[in-house]
């Protein structure tokens, strides 16, 4: 499948990665894996002025990323006890989300249907993102829309319908940066170490890979996609 991305956001200091991979399989994760979640947090960068960058990316929409709406690496790294264990996918993004202080986002690939879109919220616009039914306002946050434009995930909190499940076999992993903090190249490393590590828990293979900013979007498609070319922003990317 070719994959397509469009940036419709306004945000100059945004800058994401993401990653497409195929043939996974979603399962328990393996003890070393539940074992670095549990353990003390290794930051490979920042400190609490990195945060404050973050969260100062997505106000730029008019979001306020804060109480119960702050970015989701943010509530990993606060769980007293360490990060418990979800599914191998899941503590794959938890693991790279936390070793680069960064919101993350593993996407259910069938929600997406071969296309994603990153714009701001709208008014009214809102999503459930658990069991219970409880809802994230959208508006002014930056989202990951599907093909038809509807929010699945977001730095906060992804959508219910967007979640990994056992039956999972295509994915999308998004991490949500600043320009600010990061380089193409170092958002390219985020993706490089997602890749790798959900590869060597749930297999699978990289068939698509962006750098994406409202200036350019850097993107590779086919198997392992590795290296970026430089594509105009503001419409789809092949």
């Amino acid at each position: 499948m070719q994959w397509d991305l469009c940036w419709q956001s306004g945000n100059a200091d945004a800058l994401l990665g993401i990653a497409v991979m195929e043939e996974v399989a979603v399962g328990p994760s393996p003890p070393w894996l539940i074992g670095r979640l549990a353990g003390p947090i290794s930051w490979r960068v920042g400190a609490e002025d990195w945060d404050t960058a973050v969260r100062e990316m997505l106000r730029i929409g008019g979001f306020k990323p804060t109480g119960r709406n702050r970015p989701a690496h943010e509530f990993l790294a606060r769980a007293s006890g360490g990060v418990p264990s979800i599914s191998n996918l899941v503590d794959a993004n938890n693991a790279v989300s936390l070793t680069y202080r960064l919101p993350a986002s593993v996407i259910e690939g069938k929600v997406l249907a071969g296309a994603l879109m990153i714009r701001e919220g709208c008014p009214g616009e809102r999503y459930v993102f658990n069991r219970s039914g409880q809802e994230l306002d959208l508006e002014g946050l930056l989202v990951v829309c599907s093909a038809s434009g509807v929010p699945v995930a977001s730095p906060v909190k992804d959508a219910l319908t967007a979640h990994v499940t056992e039956g999972t076999a295509q994915i999308a992993f998004c991490a949500y940066g600043s320009r600010v903090l990061l380089t193409s190249a170092d958002m390219n490393a985020v993706l490089g170490d997602f890749v790798e590590l959900a590869r060597s828990v749930a297999g699978g293979r990289c068939v698509a890979r962006w750098v994406a900013s409202r200036d350019a979007v850097e993107c590779n498609q086919g198997s392992d996609s590795g290296g970026l070319s430089t594509k105009s922003p503001g419409g789809p990317s092949r």
